[in-house]
């Protein structure tokens, strides 16, 4: 083989085993409510398309706002060939002065692909974020 046969070589072998990796992707929706115990309610909203590495976390953020830690990956407990219908989904908040904002609800959750899924979050005083998170493999 000669010099410009070996790097088209690795290149399509890397191609190949790339392709045949499920990639976890969490399609993101956060609205934040602040004023909600008064008669003003401003919203701001955030909808993004997230990569995530099985088991790693990403973070969405508002400016001066509340963070958003969305935690994923596939679900293991199956005996499946390949990667597994369900995924493991844990979602917190943590409030613009750092501390965490409390859960109104359940903070982890198995989710089906494609399916949707709702976390909601209240701090002390009158912030409230709701956060949808429908998990896709690409």
């Amino acid at each position: 083989m000669g010099l410009v046969e070996r790097p088209l070589a690795a290149c399509l072998l890397w191609l190949a085993a790339d392709a045949a990796l499920a990639r976890l992707v969490l399609d993101l929706g956060v609205v934040h409510r602040k004023g909600i115990d008064t008669g003003l309610v401003l919203q701001s909203d955030i909808h993004t398309k997230e990569e995530v590495l099985d088991g790693r976390g990403v973070e969405v953020a508002f400016k001066d706002g509340p963070r958003i830690l969305v935690r994923a990956g596939f679900d293991d407990g199956f005996p499946t060939y390949g990667p597994s219908d369900l995924v493991g989904v844990e979602v917190r908040a943590v409030a613009a002065d750092g501390g965490a904002m409390e859960a109104v609800g359940e903070t982890k959750a198995r989710v089906p692909l494609g399916g949707r899924r709702e976390f909601g979050f209240r701090d002390g005083g009158s912030h409230l974020v709701e956060v949808s998170v429908v998990p896709r493999v690409r």
